[in-house]
């Protein structure tokens, strides 16, 4: 909560389109990498890995006897796994040799070595067999044959990139989830998948999920019917175990009385248009609830399968939709306030427990299909997505599955006539309660966020507390689990993922807390430090109480939808950043870490770790709806087009220069007094999901974007020269300065480029932020670039950028001053 909440009254300023000047924008140049490279004597290595390759080659002869045999025809050619050395870099890049056929098909490194798996068509050979001659005679690709120490036909294990551990046994029946490549035809891969994968003993789901370079679906089957199927149909290309999801009971009624449902009735004020909901994803939501069915149209109600009651059979739904449209009940029923309602409710079942053993669905086709529903039948509603179901592991890591990359693939709206974008806000899962004992150390060390949360444009939401207040009458010898404002006992955070991947979660919200005698977590008693929401069973109480990420994520989901209704213009990518640039860390957070903002030396990897394990911190619903006069937001709508394709490969081309219209003076006066500047800028990059290396035309998003701003002593000539090496490179003979001032900083710049929303904070004095008045906005690399086979260098990338100033000072007029410079009349 802001000092002085009373006074944040106005709304935020959008700054109009002639504050951001375009202009083209070309990268600085880099060096290549150098590789450590394994010593040889080369033309005895090369006739080593002739010889192996030979042995793969009269391999495939044997294979295509038995497609023959069996009646199938079509994409011969065999999967082969490169290993590299121990410690020794495999240059896999130059095993991708598309206008070939040859296609790169997952990379994974185990214990210091890497293997690749690639796809050499019937016929192909004789590239590689060329390609040794000249490395022995020539020296020529040495950088990729020197590494090699072994080349040989793929087995299961070799396209196998979940865990380890995950992979089955001989024998052993499971679900797999299968990445079939995805050539210049997906669909007649897929269809050649289907008709022959029953001639294997495969047994296929129905739903696929398509992407640019991969198509995934489940098969059911041993793992030897799963090996023959990467022998003879010769199409799969990552194999990984089909997610299961949790099995949330919710038992533990709280007694409701009716003269509360009542009284809380007679003060909402239910909205005139149905234009902005929540769509909750989850178990279905009774709606008969008399505080959801004002709410909740029965048209709105819709189920994954069409024998499903689109009910709530196991309680997770409709408790997640009181929090989705109250927040926390208990202020809701007992505050005596008008409720005034901006927002409406859809259900999407996605998920029904019923206590069978049923087989898995692919989550990332389920979630799709319901939102599509939800949007046939409410075309023109603004929806945000709320998804509060995760998988039961963290084995992913912050590597993207078939489930986040769909969640990607929904937001940036991919693939569909006019790419719409949508909001999700998704839960980043729980630990198990019997490891909250432990907390934080598991919470830290050991549990990650569990699949979809490593989505990058989704909103990841992990959980925080305020309840510490335990009836030590009701309940002897019981203390929380977790001190005020620090992480819930069950919040999970991204520490033990690879630190390329995005910054998770991306804030915290209420989740309650948990107890203990000190010996075990024990859950939903007492009540006290959880959450009141609806009960399924109303006909016998009609509260229950819950907790956790899943109860986050639908308050968070809430804060959304309200800015939505009060900015109806705002686009999803903009919800998304006030969301994130309105959170504030709170001090138990900072002592975790041992962390002083305020100190210039704080160390930005710090900083990162505490952004892992809480995000940003807590949402603050008065900084995301509204400013004060000495608080203010600004807010800029815009896109650039990241590449372009003129002569030869795609090359960069447009940046943005953003000009803020500070009041100059007023900072000015103000001298040495302490500001506090924030920027936060949201985008949604497209998926292309699939294990090959993550890097160059392998990279998972489509394009990145960063921010950088221009020094208090730099002119505006010498920061484009700054971030445009094309300015660089030309006549202009202005002083470029070197040193940024990165220790103003809260992360930095190697920090906070991770994903595809970036937020940091800027700390200084008035006096120099009055002539820092330039943020660029700029392109990185990424497949839209790099990977030419879709044709995508000359797409547009939209943005928002976010950007506030705020002074201890009460007695400025700072938010008037820059309304009245860009034309804008004050309203609140």
């Amino acid at each position: 909560m802001p000092r002085n909440p009373e006074r944040f009254v106005y709304r935020h300023l959008q700054l109009p389109s002639e504050y951001t000047e375009p202009e083209r924008y070309k990268s600085a140049k880099g060096r290549g990498k150098d590789v450590k490279l394994r010593q040889r004597i080369r033309e005895a290595h090369r006739a080593l890995l002739l010889g192996q390759l030979e042995h793969v080659q009269q391999e495939l002869a044997r294979l295509d006897e038995r497609r023959e045999a069996m009646g199938i025809s079509g994409f011969e050619g065999v999967t082969v796994v490169f290993r590299s050395e121990p410690d020794y870099e495999l240059t896999h890049e130059s095993l991708d040799l598309r206008p070939s056929g040859i296609e790169l098909l997952n990379v994974r490194e185990i214990q210091g070595t890497t293997y690749a798996a690639v796809f050499i068509p019937e016929g192909k050979f004789d590239i590689f067999f060329k390609r040794l001659e000249k490395y022995a005679a020539e020296k020529k690709y040495v950088k990729l044959f020197d590494n090699i120490s072994e080349i040989k036909k793929a087995t299961v294990d070799g396209l196998w990139t979940d865990e380890p551990s995950l992979l089955p046994h001989d024998g052993e029946t499971i679900w797999w989830e299968v990445w079939l490549r995805a050539d210049k035809d997906s669909k007649k891969i897929l269809d050649y998948f289907r008709a022959n994968a029953g001639k294997v003993g495969l047994r296929l789901d129905k739903d696929s999920l398509f992407f640019p370079d991969r198509t995934v679906l489940l098969a059911f089957g041993t793992r030897e019917q799963i090996a023959e199927s990467v022998d003879i149909l010769n199409c799969i290309a990552e194999l990984r175990k089909a997610k299961e999801s949790p099995a949330i009971l919710l038992d533990m009624p709280r007694a409701g009385q009716q003269e509360w449902i009542d009284d809380t009735l007679r003060r909402l004020q239910v909205p005139g248009l149905r234009d902005v909901s929540v769509l909750l994803l989850d178990t279905g939501v009774n709606r008969e609830h008399p505080l959801i069915a004002p709410l909740l149209h029965q048209d709105d109600l819709h189920a994954y399968k069409t024998e499903w009651v689109k009910t709530d059979e196991d309680g997770h739904g409709t408790g997640m939709a009181g929090l989705a449209l109250y927040g926390d009940l208990m202020e809701a029923v007992s505050s005596g306030a008008e409720i005034e309602m901006g927002h409406v409710l859809e259900s999407g079942k996605i998920i029904r427990h019923d206590g069978n053993d049923n087989a898995p669905e692919l989550y990332g086709a389920v979630t799709s299909q319901v939102i599509s529903m939800a949007e046939m039948q409410a075309p023109d509603r603004k929806r945000v997505i709320s998804l509060a179901i995760a998988a039961t592991d963290d084995r992913d890591r912050g590597k993207p599955s078939s489930w986040s990359a769909a969640i990607d693939k929904i937001a940036s709206g991919y693939g569909e006539d006019g790419e719409p974008k949508r909001l999700a806000i998704i839960c980043a899962g729980n630990i198990d309660p019997e490891d909250m004992i432990a907390y934080p150390f598991r919470n830290i060390n050991d549990d990650g966020i569990h699949d979809p949360g490593q989505a990058w444009n989704a909103v990841c939401v992990g959980a925080y507390t305020q309840k510490t207040a335990i009836d030590t009458t009701k309940n002897p010898g019981l203390e929380p689990i977790a001190n005020a404002g620090n992480i819930c006992p069950a919040s999970t955070t991204s520490l033990i993922w690879d630190r390329q991947w995005p910054l998770k979660p991306d804030v915290v919200f209420e989740g309650g807390n948990w107890a203990t005698d000190g010996h075990t977590a024990i859950g939903g008693d007492p009540d006290e430090i959880r959450l009141l929401t609806t009960n399924r069973d109303f006909t016998r109480n009609y509260f229950t109480i819950t907790g956790d990420t899943s109860a986050a994520t639908a308050q968070v989901a809430r804060i959304a939808a309200i800015i939505q209704k009060e900015y109806p213009d705002f686009w999803p990518e903009t919800i998304r950043a006030l969301i994130v640039h309105s959170a504030e860390w709170t001090p138990a957070m900072l002592r975790q870490w041992n962390l002083d903002l305020d100190r210039t030396q704080t160390r930005k990897a710090d900083v990162e770790n505490l952004v892992r394990y809480c995000g940003f911190g807590v949402p603050d619903i008065t900084r995301a709806l509204h400013c004060a006069q000495n608080s203010l937001t600004l807010v800029m709508q815009s896109s650039l087009q990241p590449y372009q394709k003129t002569t030869g490969a795609p090359t960069m081309r447009d940046m943005n220069l953003h000009t803020i219209p500070w009041p100059k003076d007023i900072l000015r006066d103000l001298g040495n007094n302490p500001v506090e500047m924030r920027v936060t800028l949201s985008y949604f990059i497209e998926p292309n999901p699939g294990d090959r290396g993550w890097n160059n035309r392998h990279r998972y998003q489509s394009h990145g974007l960063r921010f950088d701003m221009n020094l208090a002593e730099e002119t505006k000539e010498g920061f484009r020269q700054y971030l445009n090496w094309a300015a660089r490179e030309g006549e202009e003979e202005v002083n470029v300065i070197s040193q940024r001032d990165g220790h103003r900083w809260i992360l930095g710049k190697d920090h906070r480029h991770k994903g595809s929303i970036h937020s940091d904070i800027w700390k200084g004095t008035a006096i120099e932020l009055a002539e820092r008045t330039y943020i660029g906005v700029y392109p990185v690399i990424g497949w839209w670039r790099q990977n030419t086979r879709h044709k995508c260098w000359d797409k547009q990338a939209r943005y928002s950028l976010v950007v506030s100033i705020s002074t201890p000072a009460e007695d400025v007029q700072l938010y008037t001053a820059i309304a009245n410079q860009i034309g804008i009349q004050i309203t609140t």
